[in-house]
């Protein structure tokens, strides 16, 4: 699911679920296991790459484009303040209960 997390909006339980090899069952349980209400809560959740603007340098080709036009302390100052937006945006108590129901979570045993 974290590989295929951009593509959540745009996946049925169905799909995501055939992807993860598990049933919409557990998909959905580990839904709920996350402190979503059901997939479509998660769906809701998930912002897909291409708007996921808030960042200068999210990704490669906008890090490329920087350092071809500009400085590298034009670089390193955009890394702060995508940092600093970041420290103030990011729900790390979601963080904590994703990375805790992953740890919890019983894998299936053709996945082990």
């Amino acid at each position: 699911m974290i590989t295929d997390y951009s593509a959540i909006k745009n996946l049925s339980i169905a799909d995501m679920a055939a992807r993860c090899n598990v049933s919409k069952s557990t998909l959905s349980k580990f839904t709920r296991e996350l402190g979503f209400d059901d997939y479509h809560d998660l769906k809701d959740s998930a912002v897909p790459a291409e708007k996921r603007t808030v960042f200068q340098l999210s990704y490669v080709q906008n890090i490329m484009s920087v350092l071809e036009q500009n400085d590298y302390d034009s670089y390193f100052s955009a890394i702060i303040q995508d940092i600093s937006m970041l420290q103030k945006i990011v729900d790390t108590k979601a963080i904590d209960r994703f990375a805790k129901a992953l740890v919890q979570y019983k894998k299936s045993p053709h996945l082990a």
